[in-house]
């Protein structure tokens, strides 16, 4: 039997590379396909060296198209961000069950991600209750999933489950703070992020999903299947490492941080590596205000 996250990662690839976006009423384009879970891996081909490259290379200068992403990315984070990420969100793991929330995130982000792409379609927010999250987080209660389920959960269940994942969601943007310094994030993704800004808005995506990202170029590069899109983070950005310090997955080589939902990003530019990957280069727009889900009581 199918898998909630298989059914989904099999519907969207049967809708192209270019299908993973939607357009809301105001003209705005935002993703519409969560994309941080594995996916099938396009065999990439490598571009061929044009005589003006020949040129180039001889002098000893490269244009975009004419690196490796190795090369490409060697350019940007000039040594591994882990230590300050780690101590950046070291607090976000502090809390046990809070921790419990990150690990659920990383291995079930994918139903919570369709629920606030969803959402937003419908214009109706994100659709989690902070009082849910809230209550959530007094009991302690355990974070269920669909998966856990071998049949179709029932009502109760599904309320569990979406009491479950507005937890995740309020904890991720509770502990979503300024990294403090600038970085360079990789988002290894099945969709064609500049293809898409060029047709909104100032080249602005809008995401009301929740983004994986990491410094480490290699580890996007598991995720999508040959799009990396490139986030030039300002120290302003909001983020929080689910990695680091004190959480369940410390030490992981895929060095995940998650830029909350709600992150507006601004299209600088795309271009093609010699190995085959699509890379768009993007900067953080603008990040929506969340206050702390222990506010609301109704």
């Amino acid at each position: 039997m199918k898998t909630f996250k298989q059914y989904i990662a099999e519907e969207e690839e049967n809708k192209g590379p270019t299908k993973g976006f939607d357009t809301d009423k105001d003209g705005n384009v935002f993703v519409a396909h969560d994309t941080s879970f594995d996916r099938k891996k396009e065999k990439k081909k490598d571009t061929n060296e044009s005589i003006i490259a020949k040129v180039k290379k001889a002098f000893g200068g490269k244009a975009d198209h004419e690196k490796s992403l190795d090369e490409h990315a060697a350019k940007y984070n000039k040594k591994d961000h882990s230590k300050h990420l780690s101590d950046h969100s070291a607090g976000a793991h502090k809390d046990k069950h809070e921790a419990k929330a990150f690990d659920h995130f990383k291995r079930n982000s994918t139903e919570m991600n369709e629920h606030l792409i969803g959402s937003h379609q419908k214009n109706q927010g994100h659709g989690y209750s902070k009082f849910q999250a809230r209550k959530h987080q007094v009991y302690k209660s355990n974070h269920a999933h669909m998966d856990d389920h071998k049949y179709f959960p029932n009502d109760k269940q599904l309320i569990d489950i979406h009491k479950s994942e507005a937890h995740v969601h309020h904890t991720i943007h509770k502990h979503a703070k300024p990294l403090g310094k600038k970085m360079t994030l990789y988002h290894g993704s099945h969709h064609d992020f500049g293809a898409a800004a060029k047709k909104s808005k100032d080249g602005i995506i809008h995401n009301p999903a929740h983004m994986s990202t990491s410094h480490d170029h290699k580890s996007a590069t598991n995720f999508g299947s040959g799009h990396v899109v490139v986030i030039h983070a300002h120290k302003k950005t909001k983020a929080v490492h689910v990695d680091g310090k004190g959480s369940k997955s410390e030490g992981s080589s895929e060095k995940e941080t998650v830029v909350p939902s709600g992150t507006k990003l601004k299209h600088i530019k795309s271009h093609k590596t010699t190995d085959g990957f699509n890379v768009h280069h993007f900067k953080v727009h603008s990040q929506e205000d969340h206050e702390p889900y222990d506010k609301e009581r109704a």
